[in-house]
């Protein structure tokens, strides 16, 4: 058995720590905690023309069609960077889940973050098309991650598959955990 990444993952990785160290820096983390959107301008944008927002989603759809364990050394780069965006709601929780690679999803159980510019947004009521909701602002002590109270009507989700959606986002928040940990330390 061979317990390490492949030469694909880490240069993945590579390039995503690339792309941040010049795109997110701390003084775009600063700035994103007063700005319109509490996202860092264009940084999406990147990260989807890398394939990193879609990366498990499925290829006929737009994806990437990868594994976790492709998209676990990215997640880390953006927790060393405090990316203030729904990566891990988009990439490991929601993509799979929706089975698409074009929007932007928003997810958790109560006050959900980025709601206000994601398509797609899950809390324990269900599923909810960005379009169809009122979002009740509430504060949060990170500018970055504004959160809502999302009101409308729910439609219902698989519960195997919020399961393994709700897995995914757990491994992947421990996987920023680690960035985090790792940049703290540096």
């Amino acid at each position: 058995m061979h317990f390490a990444f492949t030469d694909e993952q880490v240069a993945l990785r590579d390039a995503t720590r690339d792309l941040l160290t010049k795109e997110c820096t701390p003084a775009h983390v600063r700035d994103a905690w007063t700005n319109e959107t509490g996202r860092v301008p264009g940084l999406w944008e990147q990260l989807d023309a890398m394939g990193v927002v879609g990366l498990l989603a499925p290829e006929a759809a737009g994806g990437l069609g990868m594994t976790f364990v492709d998209l676990v050394l990215v997640l880390e780069e953006t927790g060393r960077h405090a990316v203030p965006e729904p990566i891990v709601e988009t990439a490991a929780y929601g993509g799979a889940l929706v089975g698409r690679a074009d929007v932007t999803i928003a997810a958790s159980e109560w006050y959900v973050p980025w709601a206000d510019s994601a398509d797609v947004i899950f809390n324990a009521a269900g599923r909810f098309e960005r379009e169809a909701v009122t979002l009740v602002a509430h504060p949060s002590v990170d500018g970055a991650r504004r959160l809502f109270e999302v009101q409308g009507t729910a439609a219902a989700v698989d519960g195997n598959d919020v399961l393994a959606a709700y897995d995914r986002g757990v491994c992947g928040i421990a996987a920023q955990q680690c960035g985090w940990q790792i940049a703290c330390s540096s």
